[in-house]
């Protein structure tokens, strides 16, 4: 009986810039929403910094004011946008 062989499966790792989460979560073209959905996937392994988190907060914050939404408004509209359209593929 011959052995199995082993398939070893490499992750890719990429840190999530704030302007690649944002751009992913207003619009379903481009790049950054491929990396967003891969991340979801499971494709693609993310990982992030104290100082991006900060990042991210001041952005989130930015964009709702610009959109005049609470800050739990436009987080809340993101991700449904982006669980909705996952759950259309």
């Amino acid at each position: 009986m011959s052995p199995v062989p082993r398939v070893t499966v490499v992750v890719q790792r990429v840190v999530l810039y704030t302007n690649v989460i944002i751009a992913g979560l207003y619009s379903r073209n481009g790049a950054s929403f491929r990396i967003i959905k891969a991340t979801l996937n499971k494709k693609l392994e993310y990982a992030i910094s104290p100082l991006v988190v900060l990042e991210y907060i001041d952005k989130i914050e930015r964009e709702a004011k610009k959109n005049h939404l609470s800050i739990n408004q436009y987080i809340l509209y993101s991700l449904t946008k982006t669980v909705a359209y996952n759950e259309a593929l």
